[in-house]
């Protein structure tokens, strides 16, 4: 396959450069939607790791807010967990797992530049990337746990719709992190690693189509705060 083609991933020093468009520069979800190792480099490898591994987890932060606002809008006494202790948790568990990622990218890029052996920032970057599969595991558990605990007042006061396409978010985001997982997984120059095709069904596709997901029923509008599905009064957090 020639360097040119946008399906294969290529080595730092085998790729071409050109500059990029400004009106991608200005809005981050289109530089996310750009593969780390692609032909075009408006900024440092480095960053674009960077934009890889944190962007999607100001989302997940907000996935996490939401089944909080769930729990409060259905019924506290449903959940696991109090709705405080979920959010924390998992934002906590998140915040550890993303600068374990970011430290092994960014060694990864300091490796390739001095031409040493990646694979040991790769191991830091794969050990980040299986903390957070795990956690993110046992949050869909959880909240399967709360809508089985309360699927006789699941939709009393939330549109199946929402809990449909929150769902459906949750577990887009899930494929995500399962594919990063696999992909660093196979090395810096695995299979995953250095077809574009990949990245763009299974990194980028997800992230967008859940963002999607939300936007059209934006909890904002969806989730009333303060309603309990079976009448019974709980406490906010």
């Amino acid at each position: 396959m020639r360097p040119g083609n946008s399906r294969l991933r290529l080595p730092l020093s085998q790729r071409k450069t050109r500059p990029l468009p400004r009106h991608i520069l200005r809005h981050p979800v289109l530089l996310y939607a750009l593969p780390p190792r692609s032909v075009i480099r408006p900024v440092s490898d480095v960053y674009l790791c960077a934009v890889i591994v944190v962007a999607p987890v100001f989302f997940a932060a907000a996935i996490y807010t939401v089944l909080s606002l769930l729990i409060n809008a259905t019924g506290r006494h449903y959940a696991p967990l109090r709705p405080k202790l979920i959010l924390w948790l998992f934002i906590s568990t998140d915040v550890i797992a993303t600068f374990v990622q970011i430290a092994g990218a960014a060694l990864i890029g300091v490796a390739e530049s001095n031409r040493r052996d990646p694979t040991t920032p790769n191991n830091i970057l794969l050990a980040g990337l299986v903390f957070q599969a795990v956690t993110f595991l046992v949050f869909i558990v959880l909240f399967a746990a709360f809508a089985v605990r309360a699927r006789r007042v699941l939709f009393k006061g939330v549109d199946r719709a929402f809990y449909t396409a929150f769902g459906g978010a949750v577990l887009l985001m899930y494929v995500r992190v399962c594919f990063r997982l696999a992909e660093t997984a196979e090395g810096l120059y695995g299979h995953l690693n250095t077809h574009e095709v990949f990245f763009g069904c299974l990194e980028f596709a997800p992230v967008v189509v859940a963002v999607w997901l939300l936007g059209i029923w934006h909890p904002g509008r969806c989730v009333p705060r303060g309603l309990v599905g079976d009448g019974r009064d709980v406490e906010g957090y």
